[in-house]
């Protein structure tokens, strides 16, 4: 296998595989599986957000737990998916970069994590990472973030929760995984439901973790499409 990144710049790329930002600051991305292509240019229409205290996201009461934590909430994106038989077809839309650097994935009394990006309709984004401890409970060092259209930080609370609404458990691992969510922050509400139900990340061939992460819609409590968003959730 054929790998390298480089030095000062994102720039890394895997055989055909690549991403690599260009001196307009847009992001190119291209990869391939199973005969399809995609390729994509990414452009931030947002700051770029660091979260925690300068730079530092805390995820645990141990030192070594936390890391350095950059996301662009809203990259306008835009490119071609070439399928197996030939076809191409022009796709666009909001993507989510996402970037942690640790050295420590989870504290000794830690079981995993939920993690959503969320884009709302109104031009405003949430994230949160909810630390389940081995009891179940949350974790103190839980936090949810408000950003607004520009990419600032507007608001940061511990004063949220999940609610399970459903489970959907894994024909292949035999995995219980949350379904559908309720996220309520401070007053606001909202119902989080995957756009399709099996997007688990199956791992075993290989020894490594399963886990379940994709696509989902975001709604009010009566229905309302408010807005999309993707949803991890590991440890189950």
């Amino acid at each position: 296998i054929l790998a390298n990144s480089k030095i000062g710049d994102l720039d890394v790329f895997n055989e055909s595989w690549f991403l690599k930002r260009i001196p307009s600051g847009e992001v190119n991305l291209q990869m391939s599986v199973k005969n399809m292509h995609l390729l994509l240019k990414l452009k931030p229409i947002a700051s770029l957000v660091t979260f925690g205290e300068k730079g530092v996201s805390k995820k645990g009461d141990d030192p070594t737990a936390s890391s350095h934590y950059l996301t662009y909430p809203r990259m306008q994106s835009e490119g071609s998916l070439r399928l197996s038989n030939g076809s191409s077809i022009d796709v666009d839309g909001l993507s989510w970069m996402d970037h942690e650097i640790s050295s420590n994935q989870l504290g000794v009394n830690q079981s995993g994590w939920d993690w959503a990006g969320i884009q709302l309709n109104n031009g405003n984004s949430i994230m949160f990472y909810r630390l389940r401890l081995m009891d179940g409970t949350q974790d103190k060092n839980s936090v949810a973030y408000y950003i607004n259209e520009q990419g600032q930080i507007v608001q940061f609370t511990k004063d949220f929760r999940i609610r399970v609404l459903s489970y959907w458990i894994s024909s292949k691992t035999k995995i219980k995984y949350p379904s559908r969510v309720e996220l309520t922050i401070n007053k606001d509400t909202y119902i989080i439901e995957p756009t399709l139900k099996d997007q688990e990340l199956n791992s075993q061939r290989s020894g490594g973790l399963s886990y379940w992460e994709g696509s989902c819609a975001v709604k009010t409590v009566k229905g309302l499409d408010i807005g999309k968003a993707y949803l991890e959730l590991t440890g189950y």
